[in-house]
């Protein structure tokens, strides 16, 4: 037998493992500012100052955040 010769021939050959393609991000690391859709109150849609939402203000009083 030479070197190059496989010692076990088989009629089927061995598949590969699967390897995981790891790329690059585009993301930076450093984070941006507030957007302009933020206000200090939250992420809500804001406050309307009509008198017609007083079952919103009591549901927003009384429940509590869901973060």
């Amino acid at each position: 037998m030479t070197g190059a010769e496989p010692r076990d021939p088989s009629p089927v050959p061995r598949r590969r493992r699967h390897r995981r393609v790891v790329r690059q991000g585009s993301e930076t690391s450093d984070a941006p500012g507030p957007s302009e859709e933020e206000t200090a109150a939250g992420w809500g849609e804001g406050s309307t100052s009509s008198s017609d939402d007083a079952n919103d203000d009591r549901l927003r009083r009384d429940v509590p955040p869901h973060w």
